[in-house]
């Protein structure tokens, strides 16, 4: 089952996560860009039993999301990365 989750900064230290799984789209929130795909898989887990899953992280953009870009889509929002 492939889940799409889009990640975006809410302040340069708090980035939520909204996932659209088939059960309803719910949110978590972290903060360090570094622990977003790990949070997001527990999430998952935890709502939808187990999977398989695959996870498709997407920006605000819907363009593909890494921790890498992290930095500069939360410049990109007019947050100081964090």
């Amino acid at each position: 089952m492939r889940i799409r989750v889009e990640v975006f900064p809410i302040e340069s230290t708090r980035w939520i996560t909204v996932i659209e799984a088939p059960r309803g789209p719910f949110s978590t929130e972290t903060l360090r860009p570094e622990d977003i795909e790990a949070d997001v898989k527990a999430s998952v887990r935890g709502v939808l039993g187990k999977g398989p899953f695959e996870i498709e992280l997407v920006d605000d953009l819907g363009q593909s999301w890494t921790v890498a870009s992290a930095d500069a889509q939360s410049r990109r929002l007019g947050f100081d990365a964090g």
